[in-house]
């Protein structure tokens, strides 16, 4: 019996030896992008309840994107200012309204309402295009 010997040879993007590097590098600056976007959807809500006296507390709404080593990563979006004093707990008293047990005011819900605006953004149309560049 004689052996058929073939010789197949595959190319494309997806046996690109660096495909995975370019395709987390993508989805991280997707990432990145989402986290800019959520930093503005906080800042929005913020604004709108009365929670800006001088500016500084929605001037410090940013977001920030951590990765480390072969990660993706992830993105944080919290105000980094105190308000309006040093010594107040102030994610905790924006969302919650309370403070050692006793309601302060009514709990403005920020980071809640920011996560569900967030969850409704269009994730597809945000990082097809960048997937799609990564594949070549």
């Amino acid at each position: 019996m004689a052996r058929v010997k073939k010789y197949i040879e595959l190319d494309g993007p997806l046996f690109d030896p660096d495909v995975i590097k370019r395709f987390k590098d993508e989805v991280a600056e997707g990432i990145e992008e989402v986290g800019d976007e959520a930093a503005g959807i906080l800042a929005g809500f913020t604004a709108n309840r009365g929670f800006v006296r001088s500016g500084m507390f929605l001037r410090s709404i940013s977001s920030e994107f951590v990765r480390s080593g072969d990660a993706i990563g992830y993105a944080k979006v919290a105000p980094t200012a105190v308000w309006p004093t040093a010594d107040r707990p102030t994610r905790t008293w924006a969302e919650r309204g309370v403070r050692n047990g006793v309601r302060l005011r009514k709990g403005l819900w920020l980071f809640r309402n920011t996560a569900t605006r967030v969850r409704q953004l269009d994730f597809e149309h945000m990082f097809a295009d960048r997937i799609r560049r990564a594949l070549g």
